[in-house]
């Protein structure tokens, strides 16, 4: 699950997580006709060290992302392409075809800043949520990424302290708190936990 691998702070690790805001309705399962898939792309400075293999991480990471864009699915899918280092993210590629997306990931290259996740998880979340909202798609994030959270700006509505708390039981106001909220709620500060409903994920 995110939050934990999130709370994990893992930084020697590069983990592909992909996180679904699947839209429920009660209790009952919706039937979705498509899927938008947002990969999420870690390329600040540490991406650039070398694996065991002898891949540097960034390497491994967009080999991860093209292995996830084809995997077969069996509902139509877009794929959107953004990375992120330094105080922001960088929208590589909006919602396209399989084909397109792989020439898009294979033409990344690693930067040299730090890490905003929760200003990029939290914004693709809200991008992912804008995307032909008429439609019953299903809605994932496919985060890959060595680090945690250290350079999101104060402005950012998911801003805050590492929780001193683990997950499920998140600090109230941390950034993995208010991450956590917005995959479910759509809201970083609606407290998912408050009604007991998850309206997404």
């Amino acid at each position: 699950m995110l939050l934990r691998r999130l709370n994990r702070q893992a930084a020697r690790v590069l983990a592909g997580v992909g996180l679904a805001l699947t839209l429920s309705s009660g209790t009952q399962a919706r039937a979705f006709t498509e899927e938008h898939v947002i990969i999420l792309l870690d390329r600040s400075g540490s991406m650039k060290a070398t694996r065991a293999s002898g891949e540097m991480r960034f390497t491994e990471a967009v080999t991860r992302g093209r292995d996830f864009v084809l995997t077969p699915n069996l509902l139509p899918r877009h794929f959107a392409v953004w990375t992120f280092e330094g105080a922001s993210y960088f929208r590589e590629q909006d919602f396209m075809d399989p084909a397109s997306t792989v020439t898009t990931l294979n033409n990344l290259s690693t930067g040299l800043g730090a890490t905003p996740l929760a200003l990029a998880v939290c914004d693709a979340a809200d991008a992912l949520l804008q995307f032909e909202p008429g439609v019953d798609a299903r809605k994932v994030i496919r985060l890959i990424s060595d680090g945690g959270e250290n350079s999101t700006p104060e402005t950012a509505p998911c801003f805050g302290p590492p929780s001193t708390t683990t997950y499920p039981e998140l600090e109230e106001g941390s950034w993995q708190w208010k991450v956590r909220n917005m995959l479910k709620t759509g809201d970083p500060l609606r407290d998912w936990k408050d009604d007991g409903h998850s309206l997404f994920w």
